[in-house]
């Protein structure tokens, strides 16, 4: 049999599934001409399909040199170096493949995935966009740019795009899931419970799916509900914390507090980081008059903190770096057409201007944070402090306060002053515009004597939490705008 006909029944192996077979005989076809262009391509895709990465980028990286016209060569490596975590060759050869092929819908679409995974999540919504401007029937476009759609809090938006994509064809359950996530933080809950029941009807074992739809329950009013339904995730995933922390959540609200401790410990024994499960724990821990485990996990005293922000090169004071923050924030045009009024989208990770500026700073701040921090490895804060991370910021442009929160998906998050004035300064004796660090919301929970922390905003200065403290600006209606950018450190493996 000659090369061609080798190559022909691998393809039909490859295809049947039957990948490690497959290889072997890629592997004969390269022996006999080591430079086939097709084999390489295929051998490298048959090594990621078995794990084999590093195999697989040196053998698409062979096929890239050998011929480098060859655009399923280069998307394939893009694949293999993506896989392996390298996310900027990973790029740069999708942009490869996009000069070779200009407006390809499909690697467009591949290079947004790449995009979103690097935090640029603007970038990434452009590259879907104009995936589907060339193929507007590429359900997958759709469904990864109501992905991206959320991570910029664009809910609505997402919300469409997901309708697009399940209109289009789209039976991923994990379409179904971005829709009820969408659906859930629009607080459309009726309508997230049935997206999560579409995607459970597609898999009835799908973890992620019964995960979301047993805190959707608890939202709705139906803890019990809950409780079945996240039991049944932690018989199917034993090992996944978020399951056991959202656990917890629903077992606190039927008011088991003994057994939503059990849920948290063992949420954060397999991730001891968990900011979910810290979060709430500190609220079933109150409940049950562990005073002392509180104050230490919130750590109001050591591990919250107010500093001043490092002044960037080139400006002669904050006054000067606060103008121009507030002029971009008050300009920008996500301002007002996202979900929360007067909250922008993701400005840090595609920073440009004086938010790049102030991104830097507020880096320089957060790494002496970090050095500072106490050698205490035993607390899961501080145990989890980063060698690395990610800094995710918006700005804040607002004339009301806000409720209580958390924000889950962080280490540790702040806040830099840009302007108050008018709205909280030394004259003012009550806590109006103030930050207040510590105690949940009261609509929900008797916080009146949690631990407590209230910073009245100074220009120029940023406060600093683990990012499961609670956290809301105390309402000052009537007083004018208060503009600040908030942020999230996190940490990259």
């Amino acid at each position: 049999m000659n090369a061609m006909g080798m190559l022909q029944a691998a393809l039909e192996l490859h295809q049947q599934g039957q990948v490690a077979q497959a290889l072997a005989r890629y592997r004969e076809v390269l022996a006999l001409e080591p430079g086939n262009r097709y084999a390489l391509n295929f051998a490298g895709a048959a090594h990621a399909e078995l794990g084999d990465m590093r195999a697989a980028i040196d053998v698409l990286r062979r096929c890239t040199e050998v011929a480098p016209d060859y655009p399923d060569g280069h998307a394939n490596f893009a694949l293999a170096l993506r896989g392996a975590g390298e996310l900027d060759a990973a790029l740069a050869a999708q942009q490869r493949v996009l000069a070779l092929l200009p407006a390809d819908a499909s690697a467009l679409n591949e290079m947004g995935i790449t995009l979103r995974r690097m935090g640029r999540y603007q970038a990434a919504a452009s590259a879907y966009r104009e995936a589907i401007a060339q193929s507007p029937d590429l359900p997958d476009a759709y469904a990864n740019l109501g992905n991206v759609l959320q991570d910029l809090d664009n809910m609505e938006e997402a919300v469409a795009c997901y309708a697009d994509a399940i209109a289009k064809g789209a039976q991923q359950p994990s379409v179904h899931r971005g829709l009820g996530n969408a659906l859930q933080r629009l607080h459309r809950l009726a309508e997230a419970e049935a997206a999560y029941g579409a995607a459970l009807a597609l898999d009835p074992h799908d973890v992620d799916a019964l995960t979301d739809l047993g805190g959707t329950l608890v939202e709705l009013g139906r803890a019990l509900e809950g409780c079945d339904t996240l039991r049944r995730a932690a018989r199917l995933a034993p090992q996944d914390p978020m399951v056991h922390a959202n656990l917890g959540m629903a077992l606190d609200e039927t008011g088991a507090s003994a057994a939503a401790l059990q849920a948290f410990d063992r949420a954060l024994a397999l991730d001891p980081g968990n900011t979910h499960a810290l979060a709430y724990q500190t609220l079933t821990l109150h409940r049950v008059g562990e005073c002392a485990r509180v104050r230490d996990l919130v750590g109001l005293d050591d591990l919250v903190r107010e500093l001043r922000l490092p002044l960037p090169a080139g400006y002669d004071s904050h006054d000067t770096l606060n103008q121009e923050l507030a002029a971009y924030a008050r300009a920008h045009p996500s301002l007002w057409s996202g979900r929360r009024k007067g909250i922008s989208s993701e400005l840090f990770l595609d920073a440009e201007g004086s938010p790049l500026v102030l991104r830097g700073a507020i880096d320089a701040a957060v790494r002496t944070y970090i050095d500072a921090l106490p050698s205490d490895t035993g607390h899961p804060f501080v145990a989890r402090r980063p060698s690395q991370f990610l800094l995710s910021g918006w700005c804040n442009v607002l004339d009301a306060g806000a409720d209580a929160h958390v924000h889950p998906n962080a280490w540790l998050s702040g806040v830099y002053y840009v302007c108050a004035e008018g709205v909280v300064d030394d004259s003012v004796t009550e806590q109006a515009g103030c930050l207040r660090v510590g105690p949940p919301d009261e609509k929900f929970y008797a916080a009146n004597d949690f631990p407590a922390r209230v910073f009245r905003p100074r220009d120029g200065w940023l406060v600093v939490f683990p990012s499961y403290v609670w956290h809301r600006i105390l309402p000052f209606e009537g007083r004018g705008q208060r503009i600040s950018y908030a942020f999230d450190v996190v940490p990259v493996a």
